[in-house]
């Protein structure tokens, strides 16, 4: 593949990472906006469910964004080695893909990836759980209000 064909498939290999953490942002706003707009307390079938539910689509976003970070660095990985290319030794974007490859960038993101995936597990899991207790505390705060604040 062409320097160009490589800088195009990282582009489209980075529009598609933003899409999957558009998803994973999405989606737990709207778990949490769930879990707060909902006044009952979940059922423990209702909780099951969402676990279940929620572990699968944590689980497969994990690995799809993961596959794609890691086949950005492979593209990547590709590019910088045109470097030493006739063609392309004073291509500034090909050195500066090499240098960039010298750096900790690509741990970091895979670091980001699953500690995000993690802390987002845990907060997701703890809500749902401790949804009973969460739900009394609002109602009771509710009714104080409503009661002029006891």
């Amino acid at each position: 593949m062409t320097p160009y064909e490589l800088f195009d498939l990282v582009i489209a290999t980075a529009n598609r990472v933003d899409i999957q953490w558009g998803l994973f942002i999405t989606v737990h706003m709207a778990i949490f906006g769930g879990i707060i707009y909902v006044d009952r307390p979940l059922s423990r079938s209702e909780k099951v469910g969402a676990l279940i539910i929620y572990a699968g689509f944590a689980l497969i976003n994990y690995l799809v964004t993961r596959t794609l970070i890691e086949f950005s660095h492979t593209a990547n990985q590709e590019i910088a080695r045109y470097v030493m290319d006739e063609c392309c030794r004073s291509n500034l974007l090909v050195i500066q893909v090499a240098e960039r490859l010298e750096g900790p960038g690509h741990s970091i993101a895979r670091n980001v990836l699953f500690v995000s995936h993690i802390v987002m597990a845990l907060l997701v899991v703890l809500s749902i759980v401790f949804d009973k207790q969460v739900s009394a505390l609002t109602s009771s705060e509710k009714n104080g209000i409503e009661r002029g604040g006891d």
